[in-house]
């Protein structure tokens, strides 16, 4: 069985002035937590290390934004609902963009 992310979540860390790296965490169904750290190296590919088990994935979630972590959204219903509530438009197809498109010149 292989296992997929259940949930996501990266922060951006500071070394000193101007030195920053990105930390990624992966939640596991196996129940398996892992992180890799990019910094900032285009050409060499980071493997995921496993850093220790979960077994409630609310808490986790709750403890992760609480500690500053940034949630990346990993299944097509949280995408879907971060969508629904984003107050941003698609610019041109905007109600008020078609609207004024269909009305007949002057």
């Amino acid at each position: 069985m292989i296992a997929r992310a259940l949930f996501r979540a990266h922060q951006l860390r500071k070394i000193g002035h101007g030195q920053m790296y990105l930390v990624e965490r992966e939640w596991l169904s196996d129940g398996r937590v892992m992180q890799r750290t990019n910094e900032g190296r285009p050409d060499i590919e980071d493997e995921w290390k496993q850093i220790r088990h979960w077994s409630d994935l609310e808490a986790e979630r709750a403890n992760t934004a609480r500690a500053g972590w940034e949630s990346d959204y990993t299944s097509a219903t949280s995408v879907t609902r971060a969508i629904s509530s984003s107050r941003l438009t698609s610019g041109p197809c905007s109600r008020h963009s078609r609207s004024r498109r269909a009305s007949p010149a002057r």
